[in-house]
């Protein structure tokens, strides 16, 4: 994909707030083709330009152009360097999480932990 049609189908779908398939109608393209733009767009939105177009370099030598591997490209180089995901943890069924109820912490608990002496015995 040239950087040119890259360009214009973000515009198309950031600016114009066009779909995926009005985007290919109007490009003359592929549907597959626009949604791998747009996968790439996103990606851009949850990680620094920079970190992407690294990502795009690496993926680009081992011969391979598909988002979800630029995105494992992107994880894989976080984890190295000890960062967190961008991404919030988001549940798949969010009524189970609603009905957690937990004590408030108390900090007389951690009292035991930080005695003076050596000699007392941690309460159960």
């Amino acid at each position: 994909m040239k950087v040119s049609l890259w360009a214009e189908v973000r515009r198309l779908h950031e600016i114009e707030r066009l779909s995926g398939r009005e985007i290919a109608r109007r490009l003359h393209c592929c549907g597959k083709t626009v949604a791998k733009a747009l996968a790439l767009a996103g990606l851009v939105r949850l990680y620094s330009r920079q970190e992407v177009l690294a990502a795009i370099r690496q993926a680009l030598q081992y011969e391979t152009y598909d988002a979800a591997y630029v995105e494992a490209l992107l994880l894989q180089d976080r984890r190295r360097r000890e960062l967190p995901s961008p991404t919030p943890l988001q549940p798949k069924r969010r009524e189970l999480i609603e009905h957690i109820h937990l004590e408030e912490p108390d900090p007389a608990h951690y009292d035991r932990l930080c005695g003076d002496s050596d000699d007392q015995e941690p309460q159960a």
